[in-house]
């Protein structure tokens, strides 16, 4: 019984880690970490204009693409490749 109930805590303790999305936090800021928070606001960004279209809310998706190309510039292409 005690057996089956341990089991039991140990599933419900980590099942929701199993099922979940796990979130890092860095406090430095090197280039790495800049990287991926211009990939992340790129990607955000896209996933938006796609959306917008698929919605027919054309004035968003334009709005989103100027602001996508505002921070994808062309020192970041350069430095990119």
């Amino acid at each position: 019984m005690i057996k089956k109930v341990a089991l039991l805590f140990l599933l419900i303790l980590v099942m929701p880690i199993i099922n979940s999305e796990i979130y890092g936090h860095s406090f430095t800021t090197d280039e790495s970490v800049l990287y991926l928070t211009l990939v992340d606001k790129l990607k955000a960004h896209a996933k938006l204009i796609e959306q917008f279209i698929l919605e027919n809310n054309y004035e968003s998706a334009i709005q989103h693409s100027k602001l996508l190309k505002q921070i994808y510039t062309k020192e970041i292409n350069d430095e990119i490749q």
